[in-house]
């Protein structure tokens, strides 16, 4: 197996750069407080799962709720740590030293795009489901128009990046 050699380059942030990885920290920092917040009046039981139809079909305790933002927050420093190796990744095109500094900078940019819309969604889940454990309702009614916006927005951002990479190889 031969090792492929390509040019590490330091690539300044964008703004919209910038801007976006401001929108992830506040997501992910929007489940941390909304759980302080909420904590010391939820019930001991809560809801810790939702079905398709956005009913609550299993409960656990309240301390469970602790979950959801440590794996958003786990995961968003791993991508940003991915994201800090653009010369690793793995491309459709072949990196030259010519189209690596696009390249790299076009999928440090998803990474970060990728990264901030997880975020935005698991906080928006997280803090409806905490608002359907403080007694403000007992159904979330999008849950399944929801997951297919999220599943088809997420096809559409790859679909969307891959194809600016491969234009601009």
């Amino acid at each position: 197996m031969s090792k492929i050699t390509r040019p590490r380059l330091e690539i300044p942030f964008t703004t919209f750069e910038i801007v976006i990885e401001a929108l992830g920290i506040l997501s992910v920092a929007a489940m941390f407080i909304g759980l302080i917040v909420a904590f010391p009046d939820l019930p001991q039981v809560v809801p810790m799962h939702l079905s398709f139809d956005g009913r609550v079909d299993r409960m656990d305790e309240k301390i469970h709720l602790i979950w959801p933002p440590i794996i958003s927050l786990a995961l968003y420093i791993l991508l940003t740590l991915l994201a800090r190796f653009p010369e690793r990744f793995n491309y459709a095109v072949n990196i030259s030293p010519e189209n690596a500094f696009y390249q790299y900078r076009n999928a440090r940019l998803f990474v970060g795009v990728i990264k901030a819309f997880l975020s935005f969604w698991a906080s928006a889940f997280f803090l409806y489901t905490l608002r359907i454990t403080g007694g403000l309702g007992t159904r979330v009614p999008f849950v399944g128009p929801a997951l297919f916006v999220f599943m088809a927005s997420t096809l559409i951002l790859t679909v969307f990046f891959m194809r600016r990479a491969l234009r601009n190889s």
